[in-house]
């Protein structure tokens, strides 16, 4: 578990690696993302002829053409007889690659696997993914920069010092990462009226293409209002309240709240769940360290 930090001005996030790391942390990251890509693309698969053929509801021609030429694609391979081969090949590549890189073989070449499959699959899919293409680039991309370790590999060895290290490092990238995105979406949203009174989020959840869980209509608009000032602030604040004790537990449950809406009354399941995922794994240290803290206040506080 995290260790212990012996004065109080260390115990920071960023004054010392250690602080809120946790064993196989990252290796978890690791197998996190690979499970999720895997349940992502079968989600997908499900809709073959429709949403990945060459002449499915959105033809290769029409994603070619909407690709920058520097943008990886099937089409510029091949087409007729040989896409069928080439799409089958890239299916059954990108799979296997996730698959290994769960497992923790040869990490970072499946990781690098994995994330060129991803690329040449995301100019196709780009309409139906949402947003989670981003995320989800830049966390492989992470995986083929940073070692995962061997600890929860197939085979099983042990880390060394240097690999710990790195993998330290990696977790506050992943931190840094997540930090900046919510501010920079925070500060966006700030300068947009329809989120601080509400229109932004009443059109999201009341449009019938997107919603997996039908959300009440008879909410009082002060709902709506509050809720995006209450957006905005989560994500503008992120960078800040994550490194306050005891506050970040509210914070991240927020964020683990405000994306299971998302999920469950947008329809937009991958990109909440990916997102639920990644903030679990990067901070439950700090979570759990956190939720102790307070329990053995209560405890005392009963006690007295």
């Amino acid at each position: 578990m995290s260790a212990q930090i012996p004065y109080p001005w260390r115990a920071h996030i960023f004054a010392n690696l250690n602080y809120g790391y946790a064993q196989h942390q990252f290796e978890y990251f690791r197998i996190a993302i690979a499970a999720f890509s895997i349940f992502n693309f079968c989600l997908f698969l499900v809709d073959f002829d429709v949403l990945l053929a060459a002449n499915g509801m959105i033809n290769w021609e029409v994603t070619r053409a909407n690709a920058f030429w520097f943008e990886p694609h099937l089409y510029k391979l091949g087409t007729g007889a040989t896409a069928n081969i080439l799409l089958y090949g890239a299916i059954f590549c990108y799979i296997a690659s996730l698959i290994s890189l769960g497992l923790g073989f040869r990490t970072r070449l499946m990781a690098m696997l994995a994330f060129g499959c991803f690329l040449l699959f995301s100019v196709h899919l780009n309409p139906y993914l949402y947003g989670v293409d981003l995320y989800q680039s830049v966390f492989l991309f992470f995986l083929c920069i940073f070692p995962s370790g061997h600890s929860l590999a197939l085979p099983r060895r042990q880390h060394s010092a240097a690999l710990l290290g790195h993998q330290q490092i990696a977790l506050r990238t992943v931190q840094i990462y997540l930090m900046i995105t919510y501010f920079s979406a925070g500060f966006g949203k700030v300068q947009m009226p329809s989120w601080l009174n509400g229109e932004f989020l009443f059109l999201s959840l009341s449009d019938p293409t997107y919603q997996f869980v039908k959300l009440p209509t008879d909410l009082h608009y002060l709902w709506y209002v509050l809720s995006g000032c209450l957006v905005v602030c989560i994500e503008l604040l992120y960078p800040l309240l994550i490194f306050i004790p005891y506050v970040r537990i509210f914070l991240l449950l927020s964020i683990i709240g405000m994306h299971a809406v998302i999920a469950i009354f947008m329809g937009l399941v991958p990109f909440g769940t990916l997102l639920i995922l990644v903030n679990v794994v990067i901070w439950y240290p700090l979570l759990l360290q956190d939720y102790r803290g307070i329990r053995r206040a209560i405890n005392l506080t009963f006690k007295s």
